[in-house]
């Protein structure tokens, strides 16, 4: 498990807190998806962002690097939010 708290830059977003805000509005798979799928696609899409969290680099919010609603930021799905917190801090190097 790595440190993934703190902020990340998104397009259109600015600088969100990252375990929460942003991984929360993730929007790359429908949240009635199996429980282990939706903690796979937390864990892919935290290793993806965090690279660019670390170099300090702006996100983008499409599908060009991983889609991300604000709408869904503010409020996620139970089982999509509860699949992030499950696996907080796990990544792929």
């Amino acid at each position: 498990s790595v440190d993934t708290g703190g902020q990340i830059q998104v397009a259109g977003a600015g600088s969100i807190d990252f375990e929460t805000t942003y991984l929360y509005g993730i929007a790359e798979m429908p949240s009635s998806f199996p429980t282990e799928a939706l903690k796979a696609q937390a864990v892919a899409a935290r290793s993806y962002a965090y690279r660019y969290k670390q170099q300090g680099q702006q996100i983008c919010n499409d599908e060009g690097c991983q889609v991300y609603s604000t709408s869904k930021a503010a409020n996620p799905p139970d089982a999509w939010k509860q699949a992030v917190d499950a696996t907080k801090g796990q990544i792929i190097d």
